[in-house]
């Protein structure tokens, strides 16, 4: 007969006796029965909620949050180059991400675009606006040549007329509107 001589609930651990010794040879032994407690067992089978936990290389099937917070890896000049690897640049507010050999950044929409406007970057990693210009304007380089911007011309524009006969002579007279 086998009667339990100690042990927890929930231990794990269990001493196991008999009434009498059992005889191995010449020795009389008692053992220990290792039980482990299921609520720490990973199964196949069963869902399992892992906290604090790291999973080396993980496969998830069809993955979904349980809460609406995603955090990526951020630093102050991430430079992922592994295929899919995203990082958050939390010096300049944008995404880089390796496509496998180098960074790709991908930067956020200046807030207040609309229609009509124009992007162009003030920096490596900075976005800027151009609101759209009103009708008859240019676009045209600043005086700094650091940014672009409308102008409205004034005055007649210049025109530049060129023969393009293929054979004729020399000369005419410039009259008011036509050329003659």
């Amino acid at each position: 007969m086998v009667v339990v001589a100690g042990g927890t609930v929930g231990s794990g651990f269990w001493q196991l006796t008999t009434a009498d010794p059992i005889d191995v040879g010449t020795s009389n032994i008692a053992f220990l029965l290792l039980v482990p407690d299921s609520s720490t067992v990973v199964t196949l089978a069963g869902t399992q909620t892992l906290t604090n936990k790291t999973l080396t290389s993980p496969t998830i099937d069809t993955p979904t949050l349980n809460t609406p917070t995603l955090t990526l890896k951020q630093s102050a000049a991430p430079t992922p180059t592994a295929e899919g690897d995203t990082q958050w640049d939390t010096d300049d507010n944008v995404l880089a991400i390796g496509d496998g050999a180098a960074t790709k950044l991908f930067l956020p929409i200046p807030a207040s675009t609309a229609a009509g406007d124009i992007e162009y970057f003030t920096g490596a990693k900075v976005k800027a606006r151009l609101a759209k210009g009103t009708a008859g304007q240019t676009l045209r380089m600043n005086s700094g040549a650091t940014a672009p911007e409308w102008v409205s011309l004034t005055g007649a524009p210049d025109a530049v007329l060129e023969d393009q006969k293929s054979s004729g002579t020399g000369g005419g007279t410039p009259v008011a509107t036509t050329w003659t």
